[in-house]
């Protein structure tokens, strides 16, 4: 999820007073616990801290707080506490607190240009095109001025090091490096590629003697009940139906598919799938998600080939499997299931509490806590690779948010997934010729859904 030495909850319109109010009673609750807890007994040095977040717990009826120890206003990476505050009073305070506080004491820290030099060196970028986030912007190849840093403390040695953290995205690789750097001597500190990623060889699920791939997943009866009873709550919500694999069915060769009408949970889904509550789509876009056909490989969402359903809101796409069918010939019925599939993650999750107070992935929050503005981009038919899928859980500053993005690669496979093949434009008595099965080349540019054409030279047997 997202990084939570960054979340950062903010008032909104009429609830901010109430929240600032109820931020100033909770931090005197912190304080006063620090103070005469028998852990912090002998700590010479004031603790500072700030809270990240406060979420009202309806399973333990009570606050659940995140809280960040801070230095001089500046936060310590991984120096965090979880507050349970129920009726006033300090209920659990579990933390990882630096009780020692022993700063370096450095002469001059390192500039940020060199520090940033260091990181692009260590992740081998120095030599090649390169993205960086900066402000919620991509910027190609920035300089040290356009570089999206946040200053912290970092543990090392005993003692607290002046560090920088940056974020780096690099496109062509497919990861998204969080990166922390010593200032005083440009020292890697920890990197961490945020995104997460499947990779699969070729035929990885081809049938074998030795029987299938079986997985046995399946919901918990109280959160498919939680979900049923939603469904039946009366609301002005624009019905849709999708023809879809329904949950717990993970993939074709576990069952079939299925015609669902308005399987949203309003407890997590107040207005269904499709309405944002400033906008209301046709097609496969919402408050969680936005899932589209990116076989470009752009990263963007296509202008035209939206999956839409229409004003009737009706999703249902043919599905057809076979040696002779294209992948591309299912490409609106895939993007309908993935559509279908991250909302009901996201569903299912709210019942276990990831809600918006907790960061969760939504356009509209509602007045419920957290940013918004970041609900996930789920790329289908993505064109940057094969035998693949990744997500990137996107992060949080205090002025930033960076939505998160999923992408979904074909199967390159000789007996499933993608099918390339050679069709006959001419002669004349060679077009009503079936197709050649093709494999992919080890050379030139991947095909993917726009064909290319070209003539194919006949050697002479004689002369070779």
């Amino acid at each position: 999820m997202k990084n939570s030495l960054l979340k950062r909850s903010i008032g909104v319109g009429a609830l901010f007073f109430l929240t600032v109010m109820n931020g100033q009673s909770t931090e005197t609750i912190i304080r006063d616990h620090i103070s005469n807890d028998a852990s912090f007994k002998g700590v010479s040095k004031t603790v500072e801290f700030k809270i990240l977040n406060e979420d009202n717990s309806a399973s333990l009826k009570a606050n659940v707080v995140d809280v960040q120890q801070t230095v001089n206003g500046i936060p310590i990476y991984h120096s965090l506490a979880k507050a349970i505050i129920k009726d006033g009073k300090m209920w659990s305070f579990n933390n990882n607190f630096d009780t020692v506080q022993n700063v370096s004491k450095y002469s001059k820290p390192n500039s940020v240009t060199s520090a940033f030099s260091s990181v692009i060196t260590n992740l081998g970028l120095d030599e090649v095109n390169y993205k960086l986030i900066a402000d919620g912007v991509v910027v190609d190849n920035p300089t040290a001025d356009q570089v999206a840093n946040f200053a912290y403390y970092y543990q090392k040695d005993g003692k607290l090091v002046p560090a920088r953290l940056f974020f780096i995205d690099d496109s062509k690789n497919n990861a998204f490096w969080q990166v922390m750097v010593n200032l005083e001597n440009n020292e890697v500190l920890e990197k961490h590629n945020m995104v997460i990623s499947c990779n699969f060889h070729d035929d990885a699920y081809a049938a074998s003697e030795d029987g299938g791939h079986v997985h046995n997943h399946f919901l918990p009866a109280f959160v498919e009940n939680q979900i049923n009873t939603a469904h039946k709550a009366a609301t002005a919500v624009a019905s849709a139906s999708y023809n879809v694999f329904p949950f717990p069915i993970e993939a074709p060769t576990f069952g079939s598919r299925s015609i669902l009408t308005d399987p949203w949970d309003l407890g997590a889904s107040p207005l269904g799938w499709h309405d944002t509550g400033s906008a209301n789509y046709t097609y496969t876009r919402g408050n969680n998600v936005w899932a589209y056909f990116d076989n470009a490989g752009t990263n963007t969402p296509p202008n035209t080939d939206i999956t839409d359903g229409g004003s009737a809101m009706n999703f249902n796409f043919p599905y057809a499997e076979g040696q002779d069918i294209s992948a591309y010939d299912n490409k609106h019925a895939a993007i309908t299931n993935l559509f279908y599939s991250n909302n009901m993650v996201h569903d299912v999750f709210y019942r276990f509490g990831f809600t918006e107070s907790s960061k969760n992935f939504q356009t509209n929050n509602f007045d419920k806590g957290g940013r918004g503005n970041d609900a996930v981009r789920a790329e289908g038919y993505d064109g940057s690779g094969y035998n693949n899928a990744n997500f990137n859980a996107g992060y949080e500053t205090e002025s930033t948010v960076a939505a998160p993005r999923m992408q979904m690669y074909l199967w390159k496979s000789g007996t499933l997934g993608l099918k390339q093949k050679l069709f006959y434009n001419s002669p004349e008595e060679a077009v009503t010729r079936p197709g050649v099965a093709a494999g992919a080349g080890n050379f030139g540019k991947v095909l993917f859904s726009i064909p290319t054409t070209g003539d194919v030279a006949i050697p002479n047997v004689a002369n070779g």
